[in-house]
């Protein structure tokens, strides 16, 4: 059975550390089940990538290039 989007706004928030006690008590219940496990597991690798290339930079010129490709669908 797949999370439903409240579900799924649950574990983000208990994830981030903004769950109050209630909502914590709730993403632990849920999280018996196996499929809360698994998007509990991607969120922590979502934040591990965004983490370890914070710091990367955009080519010289990359949003002049994406502009004059953006030009013509507007």
């Amino acid at each position: 059975m797949q999370l439903n989007p409240e579900q799924q706004e649950l574990l983000g928030a208990y994830f981030d550390g903004e769950a109050g006690p209630s909502e914590i008590a709730l993403a632990k219940a849920l999280l018996e089940r196996p499929e809360a496990q698994a998007y509990l597991a991607d969120l922590q690798r979502v934040s591990q990538l965004v983490r370890t290339h914070a710091g990367a930079t955009a080519p010289v010129n990359f949003s002049r290039s994406v502009q004059a490709n953006l030009d013509g669908d507007f």
